[in-house]
Parts: C-alpha cells; sequence; structure tokens
C-alpha cells in the first residue's frame, strides 16, 4: 500500500514532465528517438521537451537526487526499529550471557 502511494504521488508530483521516475525511461526514449515531453493539449502547462544530451542529464541527475531522497526518508523512518534486536527467550541458547547460539546435546 504504501509503495503504490509512493508511486501514485512521484507521478502526480511531475505529470506535466512525463513522470518519468526511472532513469531507464528517459534513456529509452532518448535512443528511441522519442521526445522527452510531447505537448498534451488535454492538461495545460505542458511543453514539448527534446532529447538533448543535457535535458538527458538533467533528467537523470534529478531523478537520481529523488531516488535518494525517497531512500533517506525511509531510512530515517525505520532507523530506530532496525537498530533493536529481539532478547531471546530466557531459555534458548543464545540467552544472556551466552551470546553465542550453540547446539544443545540432544538436537539435530
Amino acid at each position: 500500500m504504501a509503495w503504490g502511494l509512493a508511486v501514485f504521488v512521484g507521478v502526480y508530483a511531475a505529470y506535466k514532465t512525463g513522470a518519468h521516475l526511472n532513469p531507464a525511461v528517459t534513456i529509452g526514449k532518448a535512443v528511441a528517438g522519442q521526445n522527452l515531453v510531447d505537448m498534451n493539449p488535454d492538461v495545460p502547462g505542458t511543453v514539448t521537451i527534446p532529447a538533448t544530451p543535457v535535458n538527458i542529464l538533467v533528467y537523470c541527475a534529478a531523478q537520481m537526487v529523488g531516488a535518494m531522497a525517497s531512500a533517506a526518508t525511509v531510512w530515517l523512518s525505520y532507523r530506530s526499529s532496525s537498530t533493536r534486536r529481539p532478547t531471546p527467550p530466557p531459555s534458548s541458547p543464545c540467552s544472556p550471557p551466552a551470546r553465542r547460539c550453540a547446539p544443545t546435546a540432544g538436537t539435530s
């Protein structure tokens, strides 16, 4: 659910520029000889953006910055939960003070 919402917000925020969230799409359109964005008469404010080397570089750089910002946001959101380690039950061979998990006699 969260992944779908994140993609939705990314596409919604960038729909006027073609909503390329992946550099592979940008490079693929350039290799195919297509414009990065074609003017859409149904969407006000859209323009045609040709696939020039500068435009491709700017698109790819923006996509990488967006990906790093997203990854940093996710990391910061889950950082506290990833540093906590569950405590094994007291009857476990891994329980303190013996921190090593060693097989016990009679187990396979």
